[in-house]
């Protein structure tokens, strides 16, 4: 049985929520991600114990914060309103909310229209993980061939490599992965960001093919597709957060 309480971590003037899961496990974890940070414990604590760990934890959260003050950007949980807007490709969409008597999340996407159907009994917590990962697969089959396209192309146009398997999928933590069979996946995310750093993370992830690492010799490889790769580098860690559904 999973108890659920939420607390707030100021920083910078801004308030983080952290939501603090007691549960059946052997250990206490913390981390940050899109919506605040998160704790997780074990029901065997006592109530000393628990207050410790969590405090203990907040203040690794806050001294995260305070060391990478980009993750303050990315913690800005969207409120998903009826008619919010974004763009992807060039392309503007509009999200359309319904409230229905259905036991799960449904969405489709229409001409521009992402239309959610959202379960009438649903919290806000839920309703703010679930809703970014169905924009996220609606979109996603909307542009698979254009981004497999694209990604087949330059692997012809620089390596000639096998690639195996291509998924377009939402993704936090990374843009891209290539694994040692030849399967590449790349996050939906990047529908968000210019075509030359699509490409420079669609390279990097190709240039896997050629060697499994980050050596200087993978590197080097990149740097020879794109000489100006640092360039979009250096523009994902400025803009990275903010592209996200």
């Amino acid at each position: 049985m999973l108890k659920t309480s939420t607390a707030i971590l100021k920083v910078s003037e801004q308030d983080i929520t952290v939501y603090i899961h007691t549960e059946k496990r052997t250990n206490a974890r913390v981390s940050i991600g899109k919506k605040g940070v998160t704790i997780r414990l074990p029901f065997f604590l006592t109530p000393d114990q628990r207050q410790q760990q969590i405090a203990s934890f907040k203040d690794w959260a806050y001294k995260t914060y305070s060391s990478k003050p980009q993750l303050l950007k990315q913690d800005k949980a969207k409120k998903y309103k009826d008619g919010y807007t974004f763009m992807l490709m060039g392309e503007v969409y509009t999200l359309n909310l319904e409230v229905v008597p259905l036991a799960s999340f449904t969405a489709r996407l229409h001409n521009k229209v992402v239309l959610i159907r959202q379960p009438q009994e649903s919290t806000n917590e839920e309703r703010e993980r679930a809703i970014p990962q169905l924009i996220s697969r609606v979109v996603a089959k909307k542009y698979y061939t254009t981004m497999h396209h694209k990604l087949l192309y330059l692997n012809k146009l620089y390596f000639g490599k096998t690639v195996n398997d291509f998924k377009l999928k939402y993704t936090n933590s990374l843009w891209g992965s290539c694994s040692r069979q030849g399967n590449i996946n790349i996050s939906t995310r990047l529908l968000f960001a210019p075509e030359e750093v699509i490409d420079y993370v669609m390279v990097h992830e190709l240039a896997h093919l050629v060697h499994p690492n980050h050596s200087a010799a993978f590197w080097n490889e990149v740097e020879r597709c794109l000489p100006n790769y640092m360039d979009q580098e250096r523009w994902l860690k400025k803009h990275g957060a903010e592209c996200d559904f």
